[in-house]
C-alpha cells in the first residue's frame, strides 16, 4: 500500500513532503514556520494566515471605501514585515526569501507581467470601452480620489512607488507565506496554488468599482466576475514566476511588471480619452 500510495503521489507533491519532512537540524527544520512566540500565540500557522488575511482584508476595504490610498499602502507594508517579524530564518527561506536560481527568469519574469496586464485591460477595454464596468476605471479612480492631476510626472512617480509596496507586500504574503503554509498543510503545491489564489482574487474583489459607482450588485456581477478571475490567473502567473526563477523575488518582478504594464494602459488609454 505505501508503494502504491507514493506512486500515486505527483512530482510536485513528493517535492512539498521531502521539503518538509523532518530532519536532523532540530525544530526549524521540521517544517515550522513561526517562531516560538508565535507558536504559543497562534498555535497553528493556518490560524496565522487566516487571521492575517481578516486583518489585512479589513485595512483595505476601510482604505478602498474611505478613498484613503495610504491606509491601503499601511497593509501592504504590513506585510513586507510580517515574514520578518513571524517566521524564523529558516521559514523566511522555505517562502522563497533567498537568491534566485535562473536569474535569466528574474528579467522574464518583468515582461511576463508587463504582458499579462496587456491582456486583461485590453479585454477589459474591448469588452467595455470607458464604462464604469471597466475594471481599469476602478483605478482611474482611485488615482483621481487623491486629488491630484495625473501629469506626466505624477504618472511617474504614482507608478515607480506602486510598483514597490504592492509586489512586494503581497508576493511575501500570497506567494511566499500562504502558499507555503498551504503546501505544507495540505502536501499539495496544486491545492496550495489553487486556495492562495483564491485569496488573492477575493481581496482584490473591493478594488472594483462596485462600491463607489453604486451600480449594485445585480448589475456589476458578469464584469466584476470576469475581475475575479482575472486576479485568480494573475495569481497563477506570479506563482510560475516564482517556480522558474526559484525565489519570491521573480514573483515581486512579474507582479512589479503587471503594476508597470496596468498604470501604463490607465494613463494612456484611459485617461488620454477622458
Amino acid at each position: 500500500m505505501k508503494n502504491l500510495k507514493k506512486r500515486t503521489l505527483s512530482g510536485c507533491d513528493r517535492e512539498v513532503q521531502e521539503k518538509y519532512k523532518s530532519g536532523k537540524g532540530g525544530r526549524n527544520m521540521k517544517g515550522n514556520f513561526l517562531r516560538p512566540l508565535w507558536e504559543k500565540v497562534f498555535k497553528s500557522e493556518i490560524r496565522f494566515i487566516v487571521v492575517m488575511f481578516v486583518l489585512l482584508g479589513i485595512i483595505r476595504i476601510i482604505g478602498l471605501v474611505r478613498e484613503e490610498i495610504n491606509v491601503v499602502v499601511l497593509g501592504f507594508l504590513i506585510m513586507w514585515v510580517l515574514p520578518v517579524v513571524f517566521f524564523h530564518k529558516n521559514g523566511r527561506g522555505k517562502i522563497g526569501i533567498k537568491k534566485a536560481d535562473n536569474r535569466v527568469w528574474l528579467l522574464l519574469s518583468f515582461f511576463i507581467g508587463v504582458l499579462g496586464a496587456g491582456v486583461i485591460y485590453w479585454l477589459g477595454h474591448l469588452l467595455y470601452g470607458t464604462g464604469t464596468e471597466n475594471w481599469g476605471m476602478t483605478v482611474v479612480r482611485e488615482y483621481s480620489a487623491q486629488g491630484e492631476a495625473l501629469t506626466p510626472g505624477v504618472f511617474v512617480v504614482i507608478t515607480f512607488l506602486s510598483m514597490l509596496f504592492s509586489p512586494i507586500g503581497e508576493e511575501l504574503f500570497f506567494r511566499g507565506m500562504i502558499h507555503e503554509v498551504l503546501a505544507k498543510r495540505l502536501s499539495s503545491y496544486k491545492w496550495a496554488g489553487f486556495l492562495s489564489s483564491i485569496s488573492f482574487a477575493a481581496i482584490h474583489i473591493p478594488h472594483y468599482d462596485l462600491i463607489f459607482a453604486g451600480r449594485g450588485f445585480t448589475n456589476t456581477f458578469v464584469p466584476m466576475s470576469l475581475w475575479f478571475l482575472f486576479m485568480f490567473l494573475v495569481s497563477y502567473l506570479f506563482i510560475y514566476a516564482r517556480s522558474k526563477s526559484g525565489s519570491i523575488f521573480g514573483a515581486i518582478l512579474c507582479h512589479s511588471g503587471y503594476i508597470l504594464g496596468m498604470n501604463s494602459y490607465i494613463y494612456f488609454a484611459l485617461l488620454s480619452r477622458m
